[in-house]
């Protein structure tokens, strides 16, 4: 078998996305659990990849329970945005967990015997093969995931090339950009890291490898030119791709990923998948192609990433069009950028219809100031942030940003959606506990919500003005109706009227005592 698959029933591509890589080692920082564990199980690892759009009928895993596990806090060698998912590997999957990759030779045999795998081929030995039938809403299925190699960078261009599939209704679709099959002489950069037991000559694809082989041979002690920076055993690895294929709406497709040894069972490789980058989406029907949304949040990524630049507002690593929540004022982008709960009405961030169009409108910008919403701290501009007049039932503006700036204090994110956990009501990692959304309500029912509206309780007189509990009954004065100014005026003394007077003074000093935060990105 040649590792290459000729089908063209389908149009399949492999899109390099991007890679957020950090050169600084940090130690235990990121966890793999194995399917042995008591807290993974196989509707579990699904619930990690799936995202929205498709819906799965059944999930079968051929191979040793060792072979396939759940993958966390991995931002510091992944990205945030590849932070989480599952992991499927050829030797144990724990094993690529390491503070430096000092070891040359990782290594799990399982059976030493080659075999034929019907979806995989024939001589592969170790295989790990995770098959899903599933029913997509539209017609063209994504995932996106990282390949890793313990034989790098020693055999490559040898009878030893390991190799991963995703097969598509037959048809793999994790192909590298001049058209092979994804394995060790595939992607590769052997011009600068000549193999020690392979074939010297050009790099394959070496724009989509990074090196991390510590530099030395195990088997006969060579020295090579290199440096592992990075901490995972995984001598050298892909950076994010993006498998896409054509899929039949609304009927049964299948998806087999396997990825397998080849030319012995030593020397393990891995594959990473990102947590929910496994969705349907409407790429390549009769829609415009720029309606993709590839965090199905309702918004285009052409509004996201305009002209292809990849934006990320609030600094954390995700860009845009990968964040749930593009502010980190915990209200979601799928609900900020029209303001309107109806599409994402558990503030997941995710579409709650997969139907829904994908939004090609300009964003909601309520005080019109050149900053969308869903990039503004303060969007009605009152001084009042997003967050403080959107908090849960029960809780207080300490509770969740102490220090008043509008962005949510804990910055968690264990699946790395943008959508921090503390309001993240749908966490993909089996067994983390969700988070509680905001409270996204409109108190005077005018149509607006409370962080779009200036006068909450529509009583004619702002919520900046009215922000507290001045007449001491236990409500925030913003947030009940009252015939008068009963807010620092009347309920003072009896004389009311001249406390008016100090109205402009208040305001004033209240705005320059605030400072307002927000991205600034405009439209």
């Amino acid at each position: 078998m040649d590792g290459r698959c000729t089908s063209s029933a389908n149009r399949v591509t492999a899109v390099v996305i991007f890679s957020i890589l950090s050169s600084i080692n940090i130690a235990n920082a990121d966890i793999v659990i194995a399917k042995d564990n008591v807290e993974v199980s196989l509707n579990g690892i699904a619930d990690t990849l799936v995202g929205s759009g498709l819906s799965v009928t059944s999930v079968e895993f051929t191979g040793e329970h060792d072979q396939i596990g759940l993958f966390s806090d991995y931002s510091s060698l992944f990205g945030p945005s590849f932070a989480n998912g599952i992991i499927l590997s050829t030797g144990k999957v724990t094993s690529v967990v390491s503070a430096k990759n000092e070891v040359d030779n990782t290594t799990t045999v399982f059976n030493e015997n080659a075999v034929e795998d019907i979806d995989l081929g024939k001589d592969v030995y170790d295989p790990a093969k995770l098959s899903f039938t599933f029913v997509p809403t539209f017609n063209t299925l994504t995932l996106d995931f990282i390949f890793g190699s313990e034989e790098y960078n020693e055999y490559v261009h040898s009878k030893y090339n390991d190799k991963l599939e995703l097969l598509v209704n037959g048809v793999n679709c994790a192909k590298t950009p001049d058209g092979q099959i994804f394995s060790i002489n595939t992607v590769n950069d052997r011009a600068n890291f000549p193999p020690v037991h392979g074939e010297h000559g050009e790099s394959s694809n070496p724009e989509l490898y990074i090196n991390n082989d510590p530099g030395m041979d195990e088997e006969d002690g060579r020295f090579e030119r290199s440096v592992a920076n990075y901490a995972t055993q995984m001598d050298g690895f892909t950076k994010l791709i993006r498998c896409q294929a054509s899929v039949i709406p609304n009927e049964e497709n299948t998806l087999i990923i396997g990825i397998v040894d080849k030319g012995d069972a030593r020397l393990d490789s891995w594959a990473f998948f990102r947590a929910q980058s496994l969705f349907s989406t409407h790429e390549n029907d009769d829609r415009p192609t720029i309606e993709q949304d590839s965090d199905n949040d309702g918004i285009a990524d052409v509004l996201e990433a305009p002209g292809g630049i990849e934006l990320d507002s609030d600094n954390d690593g995700i860009p845009n069009y990968l964040d749930l929540d593009s502010d980190n004022d915990g209200i979601p982008d799928s609900v900020e950028y029209q303001g309107s709960l109806a599409n994402d009405t558990n503030q997941d961030g995710f579409l709650d219809n997969s139907n829904t169009v994908v939004s090609l409108q300009n964003p909601v910008d309520t005080d019109n100031d050149g900053i969308a919403d869903y990039l503004d701290l303060d969007s009605d501009n009152d001084n009042l942030s997003d967050l403080l007049e959107s908090l849960p039932i029960g809780k207080t503006i300490i509770d969740l940003d102490t220090d008043q700036n509008g962005i949510l204090d804990n910055t968690v994110d264990l699946d790395g959606d943008g959508l921090f956990d503390v309001v993240d009501p749908v966490i993909a990692i089996a067994g983390k506990p969700a988070g509680t959304p905001l409270f996204i309500t409109d108190t005077d029912s005018d149509g607006l919500y409370n962080y779009r509206d200036v006068d909450t309780d529509g009583d004619g007189f702002n919520d900046d003005i009215e922000n507290g509990d001045f007449d001491k009954d236990g409500i925030n004065d913003r947030l009940q109706k009252m015939e008068g100014l009963k807010t620092a005026v009347s309920g003072v003394g009896s004389g009311g009227g001249e406390w008016l007077m100090l109205i402009p003074v208040l305001l004033l000093l209240r705005k320059t005592a605030r400072c307002r935060v927000s991205p600034k990105v405009f439209f």
